[in-house]
């Protein structure tokens, strides 16, 4: 029985943490409305894979020709049904859901990583700057409160780092902040909010391109459940690791 699996190439359409999340995109990132129809020889995930890179991007984080910001991300998810099957139609499209959940929860990781990169530019940016002891330098001020929620929360999780910061006796512009900053965004308590300022940003994304492969018959997907089962065995075994770390 072929295994019919969907891969979407998606966009993260909002361009950088100050746009507003209904960015619309440019030419630059237009969709491809083409068709691409569904082959055996090519897996759907590396037909995927080409696309990005025939437009010149890259998985992840990418820069606009303004700077601006957009991420990019792939999914696959897998129809089990055959063409007979009355349920074909249906399995296409939570072949698509599937494909579209795994692409966003990429995106997530990716902007979380861009979000504590960020945070620690900061506050490398302002060692040796007391917010608002010059009026004349702009890099030198108090914070102002971006327009967008994504930014405020960004705001809520620079506070929270500087409340876990004075608890240690660190003020935020002293040389020993980055360091601790970098330690303190790996705690389970930070990275959780970072992972849910993350998920709430994925909320303007856009599909690019989808792709359909035959795959390989009940064969191919007992291997790809064997990968699956894997990969969560060695989920679950880091995850022991760091329990016993925190004991």
């Amino acid at each position: 029985m072929p295994i019919l699996r969907t891969a979407i190439a998606i966009l993260f359409l909002t361009l950088s943490f100050s746009d507003n999340a209904a960015a619309q995109a440019e030419p630059e990132l237009g969709i491809d409305k083409t068709t691409s129809g569904i082959v055996r020889q090519i897996k759907a995930k590396k037909r995927s894979q080409d696309y990005v890179r025939k437009r010149g991007w890259v998985q992840g984080e990418n820069t606009k020709k303004d700077g601006g910001l957009f991420f990019v991300a792939i999914g696959v998810g897998t129809n089990t049904m055959t063409p007979t099957d009355p349920g074909w139609v249906g399995g296409r499209t939570f072949a698509f859901d599937e494909a579209l959940l795994r692409a966003k929860a990429k995106l997530a990781e990716y902007i979380g990583t861009e979000i504590s990169t960020s945070l620690k530019r900061d506050y490398e940016r302002n060692m040796g700057k007391a917010p608002g002891k010059n009026k004349a330098d702009p890099t030198n001020s108090a914070p102002s409160i971006p327009d967008d929620s994504i930014g405020k929360m960004k705001l809520l999780l620079k506070a929270k780092l500087d409340q876990a910061l004075a608890k240690e006796g660190i003020k935020p512009d002293s040389p020993e902040a980055p360091k601790a900053v970098e330690r303190l965004l790996r705690e389970k308590s930070m990275e959780k909010a970072v992972e849910s300022v993350a998920k709430a940003r994925v909320s303007g994304v856009q599909v690019a391109k989808v792709f359909e492969s035959k795959g390989e018959g009940k064969k191919g997907e007992e291997k790809r459940k064997e990968k699956v089962k894997r990969r969560r065995n060695r989920q679950k075994i880091k995850y022991e690791n760091e329990e016993e770390e925190e004991e």
